[in-house]
């Protein structure tokens, strides 16, 4: 008889045994494919970054080079005013004035140059503060240049009254 109980037992215990398994089976499947559809879907995911990383860098270039291009041809200006000033003839407080202002002129092309520099290494989380940076600065620069054209033509300034 106890040899009956025990394999009554022994049966019922590997039937719970065998039930138990069986769902802890099925939920490693399920979890095995849940992890195979998320490995296909960080895949996806992680080509369409790199694809994101590369068009922002190719563009990061390209308006980098296209600033640098812009201040080479802004920062020629300083040397050509002062050859025309040379030739010029200018009352002393023009004159005082126009290298006040090249001074700033060259202060405004040299900020803007080492800003232009540090856009160039700015991630796609720093591009748009790096960038309105270097638009303020490039602004500044056109309103120094046009400051020093101004008192070489003669004209009064607004922008930069006399003092």
């Amino acid at each position: 008889m106890r040899r009956w109980i025990l394999l009554i037992s022994l049966c019922a215990c590997t039937t719970d045994l065998d039930g138990r398994t069986e769902k802890a089976a099925r939920r490693a499947n399920k979890e095995a494919e849940h992890l195979r559809h998320q490995r296909g879907e960080l895949t996806r995911q992680a080509a369409a970054f790199a694809h994101a990383q590369i068009d922002f860098e190719e563009l990061r270039t390209l308006r980098v080079q296209s600033l640098r291009a812009g201040h080479s041809v802004i920062a020629v200006q300083p040397l050509a005013i002062n050859a025309l000033a040379s030739v010029t003839t200018l009352r002393p407080a023009q004159r005082m004035r126009l290298d006040e202002d090249l001074v700033f002129f060259r202060q405004r092309l040299a900020e803007t140059r080492d800003l232009i520099g540090k856009l160039e290494q700015a991630s796609a989380d720093q591009w748009e503060a790096r960038d309105d940076e270097v638009g303020r600065a490039m602004a500044g620069m056109y309103l120094a240049r046009d400051a020093s054209w101004n008192v070489l033509e003669g004209k009064r300034d607004e922008d930069f009254p006399d003092t």
